[in-house]
């Protein structure tokens, strides 16, 4: 995920400081919930990429909007924080 910068250091504090104090809401629930809330994610957004056209040879294509490109990087982003979190949470549960 290039767009959300090169360095993975720096990307992972810009992911804390924009959604610091969420983690705690993203522990709740099971591996099975967030597999459900991700898939819903992406039927309902990563997915849903409008008018659908047709390239020069005649093959399906979308244009993606500078707005849905906006959207799936956010979206991105959320879920990588997420992951963060949740990765913490069974992490610190397996050495207790």
């Amino acid at each position: 995920m290039k767009r959300l910068g090169h360095d993975s250091a720096a990307v992972a504090d810009t992911l804390e400081q924009k959604f610091a104090g969420r983690c705690s809401e993203w522990m709740t629930g099971s591996p099975t919930d967030w597999a459900q809330e991700s898939f819903e994610l992406a039927r309902d957004k990563a997915y849903n990429l409008g008018q659908q056209t047709s390239d020069s040879r005649g093959n399906p294509a979308y244009k993606l909007s500078s707005r849905y490109q906006a959207q799936a990087l956010a979206a991105a982003g959320e879920q990588l924080a997420k992951a963060g979190c949740r990765l913490a949470m069974v992490l610190n549960r397996s050495v207790q």
